[in-house]
């Protein structure tokens, strides 16, 4: 796996990006108003509405902005809702985050920064390997494991791309918001990565997964001398003994 500072994870969100601008801006844009709204005024009523959809339109854009980072060029804008498909799972699991994240902010706040920078890999969890909300919370807090001061350096970075955009009144935030998206997705591909091991040369390698586009199965990490795998994490991570379903291209 290589590291989680940003100025490894945007070169490649930046080459994403590139390969479907409209579609990467359009999916980010309907994602970016459905987790910004707020719900107060006549829109009362729509605002509520998103809010009860927050899940599973975070679950199908993520899992359509993965999909884009390793190659797959068959996503489309109908993918932004391919969450829907596991409506429970994505609706419980968005409570059981923003209850740990806004429960933390209000006790020190620090411990809501540690949360949101740990658990958001969630809502992949549940996409990509069907686990409860209960075990996609857990299995995201053990999948960060040992990266949370690269994900809050990433964050900062986030923080400084967001306030670019707005500084150009607000249309620069149609790039830098689905790029800051990208380079979060890169993230998590690359903590999912087997570890790296050493050649005959004595340097290390990782075995990079295949892309779905080229029809090459996917894989996953099963190595359990990895934070992800290791035994004293069974519950949150039980998912692994499962039929591994990265081995196959993603459908919905």
């Amino acid at each position: 796996m290589s590291s989680l500072l940003p100025s490894d994870l945007f070169p490649p969100a930046w080459e994403t990006f590139k390969r479907r601008p409209w579609l990467v801006m359009g999916i980010s844009f309907v994602y970016g108003i459905s987790r910004n709204w707020m719900p107060s005024g006549p829109a009362l009523a729509f605002g509520l509405l998103l809010l009860l959809l927050a899940g599973p339109i975070r679950g199908g854009y993520d899992m359509a902005m993965l999909r884009l980072a390793r190659g797959d060029d068959s996503v489309s804008f109908d993918d932004l809702f391919a969450g829907f498909s596991k409506f429970r799972r994505l609706f419980f699991t968005w409570c059981l985050y923003v209850l740990a994240v806004v429960g933390g902010t209000f006790l020190l706040i620090v411990p809501g920064i540690i949360f949101g920078v740990a658990l958001w890999p969630a809502f992949l969890l549940v996409m990509e390997d069907e686990l409860s909300p209960v075990e996609a919370i857990e299995g995201a807090w053990a999948l960060t494991l040992g990266h949370k001061t690269e994900l809050f350096i990433l964050s900062l970075a986030t923080f400084v791309g967001l306030i670019a955009g707005l500084l150009t009144f607000g249309i620069g935030l149609l790039v830098t918001f689905p790029l800051t998206q990208l380079a979060w997705i890169r993230a998590y591909h690359e903590m999912r990565l087997p570890p790296r091991r050493p050649d005959s040369s004595g340097s290390t390698t990782t075995k990079r997964n295949a892309s779905p586009a080229n029809g090459t199965p996917l894989t996953r990490v099963t190595n359990f001398t990895s934070p992800l795998n290791r035994p004293s994490a069974d519950r949150a991570i039980g998912f692994l003994a499962r039929p591994p379903l990265l081995r196959r291209p993603y459908r919905t």
